[in-house]
């Protein structure tokens, strides 16, 4: 087994694991109707942009925040892990 190997099939099941998701949010919306409320955090660069709309978009703004300050903490973690090899 060559050491791409891993790398490889961890990338196809990230992409298959969102590819999952993706799936069962479409059918879950369909099912029971379309949301109401949408939160979205767009990186352009360094810069975050928030966008909200609906009753309780400020529950999906919160959400979205701490979801992007734990990726970015975990990346920065792993990238000082990296370094220290």
């Amino acid at each position: 087994m060559t050491v791409a190997q891993p790398f490889v099939k961890l990338f196809l099941l990230g992409f298959l694991l969102i590819f999952v998701g993706m799936v069962i949010l479409i059918v879950a919306a369909i099912v029971h109707g379309f949301p109401s409320s949408v939160g979205l955090i767009v990186f352009i660069g360094p810069i975050p942009v928030i966008l909200g709309a609906g009753e309780y978009s400020y529950l999906t703004i919160l959400l979205a925040a701490i979801l992007t300050v734990l990726g970015m903490a975990f990346f920065v973690l792993r990238g000082k892990t990296q370094k220290e090899r």
